[in-house]
């Protein structure tokens, strides 16, 4: 029993010592934060860290015990005053503190947000153990902080739902930071109360854009991650020429493009957190883009930069914000745009909100040596000729065109830093053109180039500014639109009424003749030529090497100063203008033919070749052409074609000094004579082939001495009754008689008798054979001639048979008349026998 009751008395009494060492163990816990009762013992000790009475929450009096020999410790406090919450500090005066948060002497401590009282957390979760109030999705942060939850800052909890990825969510995790439990931004996504990394306790340091780039990667463009498509950043402002500290605008090291130097996290009074207005914040650094404010490209709009750029998310080169539509997109393709050249067809497109620059305009996306104006790629683009930011580059109002439309240079220089070789046109022909091109603009305010050519908009090849000469090649119809009928070239308008000289023909190199064949509209010389024409005619002479002249009688050159100057070619030809057929250049002299007109505007009397006239009798023209040597000449063109004979059927006026005269072909053993006059080459080796010569021993084709182009002088016979014998026989009686060439062959009896009935040549039934009948004047008759040598002879026939025309006289002439003597008549016609015998010879 006594054992029993000694147990109970002891439990009741360790009750009552375990209660009185623990009242006494609180208080004194209590007064660890809540009183410093040892302090006014040790006022005068120079160890003290204040002199000053701590209370409860105060950040020292917290530092006592948190001084950092427990784990929790070093990860709270180890940056404690540097990169946490800050603390022992008044509350700014725009900046209203609930009364649920105390402060100490109207400042932050500790016990504003911790309190040993709390049950919020526990031992378990050391990052907020203590704190007033849950801190949930930040809850606690924005009790405080509301001007930096709304609208102007940074987006956080519901209007970031579902828009960061699982992976940007373990990178924000990872430095300690905190999302909401759907993943949202919190304000513990960028800051930490005690763990901060950063300046303004963020959970890393914002230096380099470290910070955004955690969850902004896409949007980021740094020289370790590459992205054309977004606004670079940790380049130095001052390659821009731009003074760091006149912008206004926060940068980092070294001057360096930040992401916070256009937004504003917190507090921002423009859209997208920027920290200026779109338009103030971009010329900020700019600068030199800021004239496109006072231009066409500027825009009422306060986001004047941003109607063609955007910051991220780009479409095209230099952040370009514009997309392009289908419409635009087959104008690009059609252009042959390059990526840079579609940020202007964004706008200028036909029914786009800019004027389209037409069909035809300056090519682009080509390579050029030239580098004076920038260039993309090496290649001509858009920004070649223009700067889109500066309207005129003489601060010439908008108003006048030709100094402003964005040119880089002025209008009237701008084309020669390319195309130096032809600055030349400034001194030539056409400088002093001064008429409007399709655009309105002349060589006056526009430059040499506008009176002919304009950059866009152009209605023909190689940026044609006139309009006219369509129907032609590129070439020629450039040309043509001022020197065609009706074109302001009037003192050079080629409207003739014979043609120019010809263009559209095909050369043997395949290359076609165009007006750019002979003329470079660029040269400073007086016809805008390609070469020299001036003595050789060295121009004519690429194309027509065979037609050279010099050594021949036809070179000129020597003998007028104006051939001398315009080439030996112009003795005869003009390009342009003819007064005739083949480009002919003198005026027409008399003739029934083509060529004879041509040729007797020198040959004849009084002209230059008056020493070398045809003569009255000369080779008839305008005939039939029968001779694979010989051409026949067309009547329109003057050239070899379907036509007559002419002058350049046996000549040809280019031919060599060695083809005397002119020939086309030899006239040795008269080749070019039988060419056409075959039926008379059966002279060759007779008794009239004299010499090998055969035409030429009777015939001349140029001042013959009388019909048939006859070469020597005629004599006269008389008959015996007194009267001339007829023209026909006394061309053969002048060789065929004493002191004749063929007197050894005299004919002494060869008169018919003159009778006082009309002989008949004509046909009748049982006619056989030719017999010809001759007028006094030795023309061919049919009826009432006289009978002649010619009429039995011919004298270009075989000489076996005396050159008679016929081998019988059955249904001759002679049998009309002499019926059954008629054989005899014929045979013994020349016997004086016969002739004594019958007197009508008498």
């Amino acid at each position: 029993m006594r054992k029993t009751l000694a147990i109970l008395l002891s439990v009741v009494a360790i009750p009552t010592v375990s209660h009185a060492k623990l009242e006494k163990s609180m208080k004194k816990d209590c007064l660890v934060c809540h009183q410093n009762w040892l302090l006014e013992a040790k006022v005068s000790s120079p160890k003290l860290l204040t002199d000053r009475t701590l209370t409860a929450g105060d950040t020292i009096m917290c530092l006592t015990c948190h001084d950092g020999s427990m784990a929790d410790d070093r990860l709270t406090f180890l940056n404690f005053g540097k990169h946490s919450h800050p603390v022992d500090v008044k509350v700014p005066a725009d900046m209203e503190i609930p009364k649920k948060f105390p402060l100490h002497n109207g400042k932050l401590f500790c016990g504003t947000c911790h309190t040993p009282h709390s049950e919020v957390g526990s031992q378990d979760k050391l990052d907020y153990t203590f704190m007033r109030f849950k801190n949930t999705d930040s809850s606690m942060c924005i009790e405080c902080h509301k001007n930096n939850a709304g609208h102007g800052n940074h987006p956080i909890l519901a209007d970031t739902a579902g828009k960061m990825s699982s992976f940007v969510i373990a990178k924000i995790e990872s430095l300690h930071g905190k999302v909401g439990k759907d993943g949202e931004v919190t304000c513990q996504s960028c800051h930490a109360a005690h763990k901060g990394q950063g300046e303004h306790a963020l959970i890393v340091s914002n230096k380099n854009s470290q910070l955004c780039s955690v969850c902004h990667t896409e949007e980021l463009n740094s020289p370790e991650h590459k992205n054309n498509m977004s606004h670079p950043i940790l380049v130095a402002v001052n390659s821009l020429g731009v003074k760091p500290a006149e912008t206004g605008l926060k940068f980092g090291s070294e001057d360096k493009v930040e992401c916070y130097t256009c937004h504003k996290v917190h507090h921002s009074k423009e859209t997208k957190l920027l920290a200026e207005s779109p338009k103030a914040l971009c010329i900020a650094c700019h600068v030199s883009e800021k004239t496109a404010l006072h231009s066409k490209h500027g825009f009422a709009d306060k986001d004047a930069c941003l109607e063609c750029h955007t910051a991220h998310k780009a479409v095209g080169p230099n952040l370009w914000g514009r997309k392009l539509n289908d419409k635009a997109e087959a104008y690009a393709v059609y252009l042959n745009a390059s990526n840079e050249d579609k940020m202007c067809i964004s706008c200028h497109y036909p029914g786009g909100e800019a004027p389209d620059i037409g069909t035809i305009s300056h090519p682009t996306n080509v390579e050029t040596k030239f580098k004076s104006l920038p260039l993309k790629n090496g290649k001509v683009a858009c920004v070649t000729c223009h700067n889109p930011h500066k309207w005129s580059v003489v601060g010439a109002p908008e108003s006048d065109r030709p100094n402003g439309s964005f040119l880089r240079v002025p209008e009237k220089d701008l084309c020669g830093r390319c195309h130096p070789g032809n600055c030349a046109c400034k001194k030539g022909v056409h400088a002093a053109i001064n008429v409007k091109n399709v655009l309105g603009e002349t060589s006056k305010n526009a430059g040499n180039c506008a009176a002919c050519h304009v950059p866009h908009k152009a209605v023909g090849a190689y940026l044609k500014g006139i309009k006219g000469g369509e129907g032609l090649d590129n070439v020629s119809s450039f040309c043509m639109a001022c020197h065609g009928k009706g074109g302001v070239a009037k003192a050079k308008v080629m409207a003739g009424k014979f043609k120019d000289h010809p263009i559209d023909v095909r050369m043997k190199d395949g290359s076609v003749v165009t007006c750019s064949s002979c003329h470079n509209p660029h040269n400073a010389n007086p016809y805008a030529l390609v070469k020299p024409v001036e003595g050789d005619s060295s121009l004519c002479l690429e194309c027509h090497r065979s037609k050279n002249l010099k050594g021949t009688a036809h070179y000129l050159v020597a003998k007028d100063g104006n051939i001398e100057k315009n080439g030996q070619c112009s003795a005869c030809h003009t390009p342009h203008n003819p007064k005739g057929p083949t480009l002919w250049s003198r005026e027409l002299g008399e003739g029934k033919t083509v060529n004879e007109k041509q040729c007797s505007s020198c040959h004849a009397p009084g002209e230059m070749a008056a020493n070398l006239t045809t003569g009255k009798i000369t080779h008839p023209l305008g005939g039939k052409v029968d001779s694979e040597v010989v051409p026949a000449i067309n009547q329109k063109t003057g050239l070899p074609g379907e036509g007559v004979v002419d002058c350049a059927s046996c000549h040809d006026p280019h031919g060599s000094a060695a083809a005397k005269p002119f020939l086309r072909v030899t006239n040795n053993g008269s080749k070019l004579c039988i060419s056409c006059h075959k039926a008379e080459a059966s002279i060759k080796g007779t008794g009239h082939d004299i010499n090998g010569q055969m035409c030429s021993t009777c015939h001349v084709p140029h001042q013959a001495k009388s019909a048939f182009l006859w070469k020597m002088d005629i004599k006269h016979f008389t008959y015996p009754n007194g009267e001339a014998v007829d023209r026909a026989s006394s061309y053969c009686l002048t060789c065929h008689s004493k002191g004749g060439i063929a007197e050894n062959a005299t004919v002494k009896y060869y008169f018919h008798p003159r009778a006082d009935f009309d002989i008949v040549a004509q046909d009748r039934p049982g006619r056989k054979g030719v017999w010809p009948i001759f007028a006094e004047d030795g023309s061919e008759f049919k009826r009432g001639g006289a009978i002649a040598c010619e009429t039995c002879h011919d004298a270009h026939i075989h000489g076996k048979t005396y050159f008679l025309r016929n081998k019988t006289v059955a249904g001759s002439t002679c049998v009309d008349c002499h019926g059954d003597e008629a054989l005899i008549r014929y045979m013994w016609y020349h016997k004086k026998e016969v002739r004594q015998s019958t007197s009508s010879y008498k």
